[in-house]
């Protein structure tokens, strides 16, 4: 008996047993619910603990101690600045990484009374600027001052107002909707929006169509990630950056709609590979 415990104890993973807490951008909490966590549970026989919001919201609740996340998934590299070089106090991090990507895209209810309208945009048969500035249809965005695509939406489409010499799309943006980033597509789905903006890899993952932007006009996000330096289970996050990085997440994410790059690395080099791998 004592033979065969011992030789289950070393073949078992191990993080066996153990909980893996991640904080991630909300624009990835379909994939991340629906199949990163059950794959990566069924990898470790551990458990994983997912929280989806805007990164900007993430950020200050990790910063001010309001949140102890293993591992924390950004959709905006410059926030994750703000936990390698804070402004006051020890970082909480030690290094990041860059690791995909996903553009901004107009994404549309198939409920909206506007589906005449938005099917002319989709045929190329009317500008999105157009289609922005119709009477009464009802747009929605996110919050900038939380959450990275909505700060991204208005940059984009001022740069869109700018080249059109228009500023009328701009305004229409301004006055949208503004909801929490785990509400927007709820909103959309539902037919409480005609329009939304939307990363490509959020509409790919719900199946929702969706309106490319102009060339020139589309920054998307970038999304990062890291495993905190205070982290509770060290090792569960190791495994799961390497399991995001180049295992079973990284394929889940990519089927999702998620464009991957090379990881580049930022911070401390030699650590972040200690934990990823080369």
């Amino acid at each position: 008996m004592l033979i065969l415990m011992l030789l289950l104890l070393a073949v078992a993973p191990p993080i066996a047993g153990s909980s893996v807490d991640v904080a991630y951008a909300g624009s990835l909490v379909t994939p991340m619910e629906n199949s990163v966590g059950p794959l990566f549970m069924r990898s470790c026989s551990c458990t994983y603990n997912g929280e989806g919001r805007g990164s900007g919201a993430l950020v200050h609740l990790i910063g001010s101690g309001l949140r102890h996340p293993d591992v924390f998934i950004s959709a905006d590299p410059t926030l994750m600045e703000q936990l390698l070089h804070p402004s006051t106090g020890a970082p909480l991090i030690s290094w990041y990484a860059i690791f995909g990507h996903s553009p901004i895209v107009l994404g549309y209810s198939q409920k909206s009374t506007f589906a005449t309208t938005i099917q002319r945009a989709a045929r190329g048969q009317m500008s999105l600027a157009a289609l922005l500035e119709t009477p009464n249809i009802r747009i929605g965005r996110t919050d900038p001052q939380i959450d990275p695509k909505g700060a991204r939406t208005l940059a984009d489409i001022e740069q869109l107002s700018r080249v059109l010499h228009d500023a009328a799309p701009l305004r229409a943006v301004q006055s949208a909707a503004v909801f929490p980033e785990e509400d927007l597509l709820v909103r959309l789905e539902t037919g409480d929006l005609d329009v939304a903006f939307l990363y490509s890899v959020e509409a790919r993952s719900r199946h929702i169509p969706a309106l490319a932007l102009p060339r020139g006009a589309n920054d998307g996000a970038q999304y990062a990630i890291t495993v905190l330096d205070q982290a509770a289970n060290k090792a569960g996050a190791s495994a799961f950056a390497r399991f995001m990085l180049s295992g079973g997440g990284k394929a889940a994410l990519e089927k999702a709609g998620l464009d991957f790059d090379q990881p580049v690395i930022k911070g401390d080099a030699r650590e972040a590979l200690s934990v990823i791998g080369r």
